[in-house]
């Protein structure tokens, strides 16, 4: 754990990518605002251990169409900003870090850091895992279709393994 804390802190993330306007204008460096969740309320991050904290995709992300090949072709960069106030000195800090297309790993997900230790009573941080991922089950399809697939089979029109079938395929 931290020996100062982070106190009031707020995390946002933008995707930077051309968009063209439906008139036809051509805007190479337009600023799409992701939503992000983590493990509690959105509005406040008390930072004193290792958190992830991932996309929320809605029919309103600009993730929302994008598949799992779409990452060795597409054209992004996702900046993450994270600001807040350092406890001990009143501070105000930002740390910002950015991802390419090419380092989003689709289908993984991180190790956990933090874990509670019988003997002596305390969470331990092991920050050798630190970006360390697994591998889990996720379909390549984008969330529009899983979406689509999903309504198919609630509405009956699509059997549990035919649906299993196409989220592999």
């Amino acid at each position: 754990m931290r020996k100062s804390h982070i106190i009031d802190a707020s995390i946002r993330a933008q995707m930077i990518r051309m968009r063209v306007a439906n008139e036809g204008e051509m805007m190479p460096y337009f600023q799409y605002e992701l939503k992000v969740g983590f493990d509690h309320d959105e509005s406040n991050l008390f930072v004193i251990w290792p958190m992830t904290v991932v996309p929320k995709i809605t029919p309103d992300s600009p993730l929302y169409n994008v598949f799992a090949f779409d990452l060795l072709k597409d054209k992004f960069e996702i900046v993450v900003i994270l600001e807040g106030t350092v406890e001990s000195t009143s501070m105000t800090t930002q740390a910002r870090s950015s991802y390419l297309p090419s380092e989003i790993k689709w289908g993984h997900r991180f190790e956990p850091l933090v874990s509670f230790r019988k003997d002596t009573g305390q969470y331990a941080v092991d920050y050798s895992l630190f970006n360390n991922t697994y591998e889990v089950d996720t379909p390549l399809c984008s969330s529009r279709d899983l979406d689509e697939l999903k309504k198919l089979r609630d509405e009956n029109q699509l059997g549990t393994s035919n649906f299993e079938q196409l989220l592999l395929n």
